[in-house]
């Protein structure tokens, strides 16, 4: 998956790291790329780790570009 990591040049190996990072990392991306999608001024501090997406104001547009930046 492309992933924020990535877009920086970095290549992380999710199955290689041990549970609880792969989890840190596959959340703080997926923060991050959201936070791109729904235009944030701030950044993906700004979201919750535990936010549901249907709180955060993500429709059915929104979702299919996340789903693209996630890829």
């Amino acid at each position: 998956a492309k992933g924020a990591a990535q877009a920086r040049g970095q290549r992380i190996d999710y199955a290689a790291l041990p549970a609880p990072q792969r989890l840190a990392q596959i959340t703080a991306m997926v923060r991050h790329e959201l936070a791109t999608v729904l235009a944030l001024a701030g950044s993906a501090d700004a979201i919750p780790a535990d936010a549901a997406f249907s709180t955060l104001g993500l429709d059915s547009l929104t979702a299919v570009e996340l789903r693209n930046r996630l890829q």
